[in-house]
């Protein structure tokens, strides 16, 4: 342990390090460190260098190593934050039994300025970053958390507590792309969509500390939108995104059906829905793809957790769109008029006519696409 970041009863240690190091009373003024291998809020780093030298009120230090560098100020008094100014700052390894096997603990934790010009998670690149927390009685509440990247803009808020010994975490989080093929790549899903504007937000509540999310504890609810995009020709399973996955698996499985629509992806205008997640699974009842091909709407479950469907989806194609041209071009304008009224009146008969349900089951990789009927599809 590194006594001198730990000067009143409210502040943890903040590092712990696990190689020997001979350590100087808690009378001294500066410190020259090199560790090892070290831990911060329950996460692991190596190979750090830490020099500090003390303040009344701070200890100001400068941190060096692969995965955080940068200046940090710690405080001596309750009420100054922990504030890290940083070049960049790598999440890659929690450490779940930090401290022994303690948690660590939101409520004796200080409030937070945390930014860092290059910073990642998990090997995902997600720009600057910019974090702002302040302390409650039942742990710490975050003021705003900002990750800015040259596609992806994503922000939050919410709290990190503790009730009756068991800790939560509860935010509300926001993503902006101007490009989600390549947000999506970033991830780690890359082939996936080309283009596509997009926006979702995601209220969203797990047990443990932000760190410990885990999808089969997940719980909240997603609204997403993406505009002007398009669902590359993938094989079943590559995707794996909530209800787009059935989605992307649908153009191969219906070109038996639509040979002339579905060909090389799937071109979009909007794909919008609403899910709640709960227990590993995302449920859906207005998921919708609008496309020049055709309207796509899917209703049902997504195990997010067993990775696999339970989903009803009813594909209209959009037959009819280019009858009005053809009209005038066979004849005369007044034809083509007359075909367009014509087509407008019948319409959601056509549609209806045209209309074809699949249930969509099993695993990701391999879903089964059953053709129903009409009266299967009502049940």
């Amino acid at each position: 342990e590194l006594p001198f970041f730990s000067h009143s009863e409210w502040w943890p240690v903040l590092w712990q390090d696990q190689a020997d190091s001979d350590t100087a009373d808690q009378g001294v003024n500066a410190v020259d460190l090199h560790l090892g291998v070290g831990e911060l809020f329950g996460w692991r780093f190596s190979d750090v260098t830490l020099r500090a030298h003390k303040t009344p009120e701070v200890w100001q230090a400068d941190i060096d190593g692969p995965q955080v560098a940068g200046k940090a100020q710690i405080p001596q008094l309750e009420n100054l934050p922990l504030t890290l100014d940083l070049r960049h700052l790598h999440l890659v390894e929690e450490v779940a039994t930090a401290n022994g096997g303690k948690k660590e603990d939101p409520r004796v934790l200080p409030p937070l300025e945390i930014r860092s010009q290059k910073f990642s998670y998990a090997d995902v690149d997600l720009g600057q970053l910019e974090l702002m927390a302040s302390k409650r009685s039942a742990g710490l509440h975050l003021d705003r958390l900002n990750l800015t990247s040259p596609v992806t803009a994503i922000s939050a808020s919410g709290e990190w507590t503790v009730s009756a010994g068991r800790q939560l975490s509860v935010f509300s989080i926001r993503l902006v792309s101007r490009d989600i093929g390549q947000t999506l790549a970033a991830f780690g899903y890359a082939g996936t969509v080309k283009d596509g504007r997009s926006e979702g937000t995601l209220t969203a509540r797990w047990d443990g500390s932000p760190g410990s999310f885990a999808i089969d504890r997940l719980a909240g609810n997603l609204h997403l939108k993406i505009e002007k995009g398009q669902l590359l020709d993938v094989e079943p399973g590559a995707g794996r995104i909530f209800g787009l996955l059935s989605l992307q698996a649908l153009p191969r499985r219906l070109s038996l059906d639509f040979s002339d629509f579905f060909k090389k992806g799937f071109g979009f205008d909007r794909i919008e829905g609403n899910f709640s997640i709960d227990a590993g699974n995302a449920h859906t009842n207005d998921l919708v793809m609008e496309g020049p091909a055709a309207r796509i709407e899917v209703r049902g479950r997504v195990g997010l957790a067993a990775r696999d469907y339970d989903q009803k989806v009813t594909v209209v194609p959009h037959v009819t769109s280019g009858l009005p041209l053809a009209g005038v071009l066979a004849g005369s304008l007044p034809a083509g008029v007359a075909i367009f009224f014509a087509q407008q009146l019948f319409k959601p008969k056509i549609e209806d006519i045209t209309r074809v349900h699949y249930l969509v089951t099993g695993p990701w990789d391999a879903p089964e696409i059953e053709r129903r009927s009409k009266t299967q599809a009502s049940r």
